[in-house]
Order: structure tokens, then C-alpha cells, then sequence
């Protein structure tokens, strides 16, 4: 017995190995060539009986291939007896062979998705390109505190990583992932860079930064808005004589040593406002341009009495690059078109603009 069970094994691996080479195209056009023929073997073995009626013998077929075998039609002559017996076990050959094939694109398609080869189909989302490992975790992080950006799709781009480095952390598990070279056209298709809404650059050098920035420019939607940051200013100002809408950041760490150093407790401030984890956020909100005009000191009430959010500046005009004023006068007037800049515990919807007038 031990002999037959070691030959056994290796006869089961070569009929396996041997069906795993067969094409799903193949397996696909054996099947009803099998249904056929059994069907006109059974209808001349058995005669016009139930079994081999149109309504009956599709379901005759599936449980016998399948080797379930209900029992409510059976062949009586040993002909149709040798062609269900046919049907089983070409079905089962055939079935294992589909069911392999499928198991195979289900494990080769989850592969794919975790090293970042598979193109994305997404709108309106976020890409992120580049990764550090801790700053590109605290960066998804703070992204994810926002409840809107968590109802979107967020995409991590990264050439240095060949599988998704988020998956390490449960509470990123619905980053999307994107390898390759990251300033390549193929990577920037994949990433749908086209039909994002928002761009962050944070590549392993200015250099890399400021390809990534070009190429992705070039890809972005007007409306899109894409920040990249640089540990050189100079590199910055050449981004943006690309397109001047590019915000560019640079470390604030001197800066802020400096406040905290003159204002004691002051960067506690600047980073709860900076943060969506911890106190008030800093947020926009575009003014309809319907709206008529009210002044900032009404407008400031309004927001505190009604929403309690702090109003902290204005800009111009809904458009990126305009010009923004912090702590304005009193009275000045705010009308639609501007953009207003609040700090509250969380973005607000739905602002009653006409209440707003009427203060």
C-alpha cells in the first residue's frame, strides 16, 4: 500500500501539472463540446426519455460534472451509465481546471495589487509621491483624521518600496499602492494623476521632487492642487516658474524655534492648528459667489455664534495663488467669490450664507 500511495502522489502532481498548462480557453470551448456530446451519446443509449429532454439534462449534467448526484434521473443502460460516468469524471477534470485557473488570477491579481503594478480607477482623489519611512506614515496619518478625505481614495506612489510599506499599519489599510518610477508616464496613468484633486510631492531629494512635480504638472487637471515639498528654496521658486499655482513647502523648524524661543508655548499653538489629531484645525471654505457682501466683523460673529469657529483671514478670489490676508480690519467687507480661513473642531458643511447677511 505504501508503494501505490508514493507512486500515487507524483501521478496526481503530473495530472495536475498537466491540467495547469491547458489555456482557460481551452477548458472553457471542452466544456459544452463535452455537454454536446454527451447529450446525442445519451439520446441514442437511452431513447426519448426525461433525462435527455432540453429542460432536463442541463441540470443532469451540472450535478453529475459537479459529482453531486441528486439521484432524480439516472441512466438505466449500461451505454448512458458509461456516458454519465464519462461526465464525471471529465467534469471534474474540467471544473478542477477552471476552478485552478480562477484561483491562480484571484492570488496573481492580489500579488499585483500589493507590489503597485495595477492601474487604479479613481477621481477626485488624493496622490502621494514618495516614501520616508515615519514621515510618510505621519503624513497619511494627519491625511486620514480629515473625515472627508477618509470617504476618498488616497494613493501612495512610491520606486524605492515594491510592495505597499502602509500595510504594516491597520489604519492604513485603505491606501491604494503605485511602484515605479515615480516622475514616468505610466506611473503617473496608473496613479489616474489625471483625475486627481490633490498632488503632494515628498520625494527622497529635491531633485526627485522637482521631476515628479514637472511630470505631474503636466498630467494635473486645472483644478487639481499639487504641494511638493524642498529643503532648498531655490529649487521651490524654479518649480513654481513652472506653474505658479504650485505651493511649495520648506522646513519650519527655524522658524518655529525661533517663535517658541520669543513666545513661549506658541508652537503648541501653530501645531494644533497645523494638526487634524489633536484640538482645532486650520480650515477653507470657498464663499459661493452669489453671496453679497458682509463684513469681516460679522462675519466673524456669525461663525462663533453659530458654528463656533474662529474666522482667521481671507483670500481674494476662490483661485489658488490668491493673495491671502490674515487678522483683517473690521471692516472690510467679505463677498462671494473670496475664500475665508477658520479654525474649528472640524470642517464645516453647509454654511447658512444667508443667515450670515442677516447679522
Amino acid at each position: 500500500m505504501k508503494g501505490v500511495e508514493r507512486r500515487g502522489v507524483p501521478m496526481f502532481l503530473k495530472l495536475y501539472r498537466r491540467l495547469s498548462r491547458i489555456s482557460s480557453r481551452a477548458l472553457l470551448f471542452t466544456l459544452p463540446v463535452l455537454f454536446c456530446a454527451t447529450w446525442f451519446l445519451m439520446w441514442r443509449f437511452e431513447g426519448p426519455v426525461p433525462i435527455v429532454s432540453p429542460g432536463v439534462y442541463w441540470w443532469y449534467f451540472i450535478v453529475t460534472a459537479a459529482t453531486v448526484g441528486y439521484g432524480d434521473f439516472t441512466p438505466v443502460t449500461l451505454g448512458g451509465r458509461i456516458v454519465g460516468a464519462t461526465i464525471m469524471l471529465g467534469g471534474i477534470g474540467i471544473l478542477a481546471g477552471l476552478l485552478g485557473k480562477i484561483a491562480e488570477s484571484v492570488i496573481r491579481f492580489s500579488k499585483w495589487r500589493e507590489s503597485g503594478m495595477l492601474p487604479l480607477d479613481a477621481k477626485d482623489h488624493i496622490v502621494v509621491f514618495g516614501y520616508r519611512k515615519g514621515e510618510t506614515e505621519e503624513v497619511f496619518r494627519e491625511l486620514l483624521a480629515d473625515i472627508d478625505v477618509r470617504k476618498t481614495h488616497v494613493v501612495l506612489c512610491s520606486s524605492s518600496e515594491k510592495t505597499n510599506p502602509l500595510l504594516r499599519h491597520k489604519e492604513f489599510k485603505t491606501v491604494e499602492f503605485v511602484h515605479g518610477d515615480l516622475s514616468s508616464e505610466d506611473v503617473m496613468k496608473r496613479a489616474c494623476v489625471g483625475s486627481a484633486a490633490k498632488v503632494v510631492v515628498h520625494g527622497h531629494s529635491d531633485d526627485q521632487t522637482f521631476a515628479v512635480g514637472v511630470a505631474a504638472n503636466a498630467e494635473m487637471q486645472k483644478s487639481a492642487h499639487m504641494v511638493a515639498y524642498f529643503h532648498d528654496p531655490h529649487r521651490a521658486s524654479l518649480l513654481q516658474k513652472v506653474n505658479p499655482h504650485i505651493k511649495c513647502q520648506s522646513s519650519l523648524s527655524v522658524p518655529l524655534l525661533v517663535l517658541e524661543t520669543q513666545e513661549p508655548g506658541s508652537t503648541e499653538i501653530v501645531r494644533q492648528i497645523l494638526s487634524h489629531l489633536d484640538g482645532d484645525t486650520a480650515f477653507r471654505c470657498d464663499i459661493p459667489k452669489d453671496v453679497t457682501s458682509v463684513s469681516y466683523m460679522d462675519m466673524f460673529v456669525f461663525l462663533k455664534r453659530k458654528y463656533n469657529a474662529v474666522l482667521i483671514g481671507t483670500a481674494e478670489s476662490h483661485d489658488r495663488s490668491a493673495k491671502v490676508k490674515l487678522n483683517s480690519e473690521a471692516e472690510p467687507m467679505i463677498s462671494g467669490g473670496m475664500s475665508i480661513f477658520y479654525v474649528a473642531p472640524s470642517r464645516l458643511k453647509n454654511i447658512n450664507w444667508f443667515e450670515a447677511i442677516q447679522v
